[in-house]
């Protein structure tokens, strides 16, 4: 591995570790985002508690913290697997932030970033299916994580890329990994107990 494929992915770690939604609590409200409500360093956190021009600002960051993890390592040059190795750190810096002791985010919306700007293509199955599934089951969190599996689909069928599929469902795992005790409560109490403390990111 060259000197810039690590540096791709040092930055890529750093890039997800800024910590916009304890930010925005501290520069809106005085508070720390991860003691309230959801206690999750995420933009639904933020909306709720904050604000919604907070939390639209929030969730823009986390987005644009995904999209730039994977565009610095393209405009250095590195290859697709360094791109992915960069987008995986910026995920990980998300949940776990340097800058906070480690207790970050979900990594829902800047996985929904590097999705986007990885497959764009994607973009308007997921759509579809997000919205099909709020109709469903009426519960936001739940459909955004589950149609994040479309990406694994249109990496393999669309553009031919097993390393694409491979990296989305990684990252989708991760996800729902992150919100293991938002599909508890589906579980145990069905969709619309679960909802209540459902968050989004």
């Amino acid at each position: 591995m060259e000197c810039l494929d690590v540096a791709s992915i040092i930055i890529g770690y750093f890039l997800g570790s800024f910590p916009s939604a304890y930010i925005a609590g501290r520069m809106w409200k005085g508070i720390d985002i991860r003691q309230v409500g959801s206690r999750n360093m995420g933009a639904m956190n933020t909306f709720g508690h904050i604000g919604k021009t907070a939390g639209a600002m929030v969730f823009i960051v986390d987005v644009g913290k995904g999209l730039a993890a994977i565009f610095v390592a393209r405009a250095i040059g590195t290859s697709q697997l360094i791109e992915l190795a960069a987008g995986l750190a910026a995920a990980l810096g998300h949940r776990f932030p340097v800058f906070l002791s480690f207790r970050g985010g979900k990594a829902g919306a800047i996985t929904l970033g590097m999705l986007f700007l990885l497959m764009p293509k994607g973009i308007p199955f997921f759509a579809v299916v997000t919205l099909l599934l709020v109709l469903l089951t009426r519960n936001l969190p739940f459909s955004y994580i589950i149609a994040f599996l479309c990406f694994t689909i249109i990496g393999w069928l669309i553009y031919s890329s097993p390393g694409l599929s491979v990296f989305s469902f990684a990252l989708t795992l991760f996800v729902m990994i992150n919100h293991y005790s938002m599909i508890r409560d589906i579980r145990d109490k069905g969709f619309r107990k679960a909802i209540i403390r459902s968050t989004l990111i």
